[in-house]
C-alpha cells in the first residue's frame, strides 16, 4: 500500500485493492493445494548441500 501511495494511488483505494487481491490469492491457494498438503514437508523439498549437489552437479 505504501508503495502504491508513493506512486500516486489513493490510500484507501490501494488498501481496498490490496485486500481484494489477497482474498483472491488465498482462494486460489485453497483450490490448488488441499489443506492436508499445506505443510513445510509437503510443500518444500528440503535437502542438504550434498544432496543438492548430487541432484544438480552444476550447483556450486
Amino acid at each position: 500500500v505504501d508503495t502504491a501511495v508513493l506512486l500516486g494511488a489513493n490510500s484507501s483505494r490501494a488498501e481496498h485493492d490490496m485486500k481484494s487481491v489477497l482474498r483472491l490469492e488465498i482462494k486460489i491457494a485453497e483450490i490448488m493445494i488441499p489443506h492436508e498438503n499445506r505443510t513445510s514437508e509437503a510443500m518444500y523439498n528440503k535437502m542438504n548441500i550434498s544432496q543438492l549437489s548430487a541432484m544438480i552437479p552444476q550447483f556450486d
